[in-house]
């Protein structure tokens, strides 16, 4: 599989790798901010709006037309990553699924379909979105075999070299002001392939076999396709309905609301989506842990994972989420200007978003790791015509007429119940402790709510002044940080944490330090 000289990547931890992934998910978030505070201003609310709309309708059918392959692709590769042929059969299922979604984005682009599904949308807008989307699927197939081999830490040293070149062209679009949604496209697509592009040059120059195009036995490929199948059957009802209740959440926000309330919930949905990459950076390693432990059927391995990795990984996304909560407005202003005020309800239901996504990510390791997709489907059967009907509802000028804001408030409902859902699944096997977990839910959000609006409310109170101010919101920032790692040093517990631990950590930043 590699070369001897390569071992060392095998040894890495799961918290080096980890760390690695933060590292390098701060950089992307950095780059992100960065990016979001030119991007959004540049191209304006309708601009933007159509480029979140398009994005979302061809991913989504690119993610129904791989049927979950990625996830037990990963899965499986992990589980035995001397089988290179499994990267063989994933290649040419890729280039299938690749070639299907360009006779679709075809379709799509007359006129007479443009007008039922990507209503008052350009075709360049289309054919852009279709090659981004290409790329980034490109990517993250080489992340998900570098992750599966254990060759994390090299990949995330590329990825953030890259993301420093990003930052560097969008400054020279930016100085030579050329930033327009045309040639915004043309950045993502070159910085996604020449990521693409040197990932590939680092497997091959440490002889990892990614044979994506190779001879292969019938007798393999059916053996695969019976495999894949059986992972992904049981979640074609959920695709199916997550496709077709994505495409009409979407165009109904169009019809009602057209590009201005796609803007306005693309650029809250980019907002919140920034504190989900460090749950995203820990999703597949997680992932390639219980897929081990299910594997040799050692559940009590899996459940240890759990209980030491999610508490954890939810206190950092509410830590974000309710500081960023309580700031919003100010999050308007430094990012999107007076041309995106009112889309502060939906930024605030959003902000909400990453917490619920969390449990959600991490709940449906399990299930994948575990190969038990069934509860999926099962729920996909009873939520997806409600949500339909709330979506309705919620947008339609006939009824609440709320926009991006209703969409926000029925994706975050939707999502709520059905992390209830499965965490009441997965808890039977793994034997957490349910009431301890939903407390935890609740209270930890909510403790730094009111550590964040204390801080703010003072401010403001002793400055006279609620203005928003890029120095009080850093400084704020800063006493934030400082008291809510203090109540983790007290209360360790508050963090899933255990004395010992905090211990541990302030050693070896001793050690470091001299």
């Amino acid at each position: 599989m590699q070369s001897t000289n390569d071992n060392f990547l095998d040894k890495n931890t799961l918290k080096k790798r980890y760390f690695y992934k933060v590292t390098s998910n701060i950089v992307t978030i950095l780059s992100g901010l960065f990016t979001s505070a030119i991007v959004p201003r540049a191209l304006g609310v309708n601009a933007y709006g159509d480029f979140s709309f398009v994005n979302n309708v061809i991913s989504q059918i690119l993610s129904f037309l791989d049927m979950r392959a990625s996830t037990c692709f990963y899965v499986k590769l992990s589980q035995r990553q001397s089988e290179s042929k499994i990267i063989t059969f994933y290649g040419i299922y890729t280039l299938l699924i690749f070639f299907i979604l360009f006779i679709i984005v075809s379709i799509l682009s007359i006129p007479s379909s443009r007008h039922f599904i990507l209503e008052n949308v350009d075709e360049k807008i289309i054919w852009f979105s279709f090659v981004l989307i290409i790329a980034k699927w490109i990517v993250d197939v080489f992340i998900k075999i570098s992750d599966a081999y254990g060759a994390t830490v090299a990949i995330e040293r590329i990825k953030m070299v890259n993301q420093g070149l990003s930052v560097i062209l969008l400054v020279l679009l930016f100085y030579f002001d050329l930033i327009n949604i045309s040639f915004f496209y043309l950045h993502q697509i070159f910085i996604f392939l020449f990521l693409g592009f040197l990932m590939y040059n680092f497997f091959k120059s440490k002889k990892y076999q990614i044979p994506f195009i190779a001879p292969i036995e019938l007798s393999a490929v059916k053996s695969y396709t019976k495999e894949f199948v059986s992972f992904s059957a049981p979640l074609l009802i959920f695709l199916i309905a997550q496709l077709v209740v994505e495409i009409f959440d979407r165009n109904i926000l169009q019809h009602f609301g057209g590009s201005y309330q796609q803007g306005l919930y693309g650029f809250s949905f980019s907002i919140s989506t920034m504190t989900i990459l460090f749950v995203v950076a820990m999703v597949p390693l997680f992932t390639r842990e219980l897929s081990i432990a299910f594997a040799s059927n050692n559940l009590e391995s899996a459940a240890s994972l759990y209980r030491k990795y999610v508490p954890v990984i939810y206190v950092v996304s509410a830590f974000f989420c309710s500081f960023l909560f309580i700031n919003a407005q100010g999050l308007i202003f430094l990012f999107g200007g007076e041309q995106y005020y009112e889309s502060l309800v939906t930024l605030k239901i959003m902000l909400f978003y990453p917490l619920v996504s969390t449990y959600s990510n991490l709940n449906s390791s399990v299930i994948y790791a575990k190969s038990g997709t069934t509860i999926i489907r099962n729920i996909a059967l009873v939520l997806s015509p409600i949500g339909m009907l709330l979506s309705f509802l919620l947008i339609s000028s006939s009824f609440f007429n709320l926009g991006a804001s209703g969409l926000a408030i029925k994706v975050l409902t939707l999502e709520s119940v059905s992390v209830i859902i499965i965490l009441l699944h997965i808890s039977k096997y793994l034997k957490i402790k349910l009431f301890k977990y939903f407390v935890h839910m609740v209270f930890a959000p909510l403790t730094l709510l009111l550590i964040a609006f204390a801080i703010k409310w003072i401010l403001e109170y002793f400055s006279f002044s609620s203005d928003f101010s890029i120095f009080s919101f850093v400084f704020s920032g800063f006493i934030y940080s400082l008291l809510t790692g203090s109540l983790i040093f007290i209360f360790p517990s508050f963090a899933g944490l255990s004395r010992s631990n905090i211990d541990l950590a302030l050693k070896k930043i001793k050690e470091y330090a001299y």
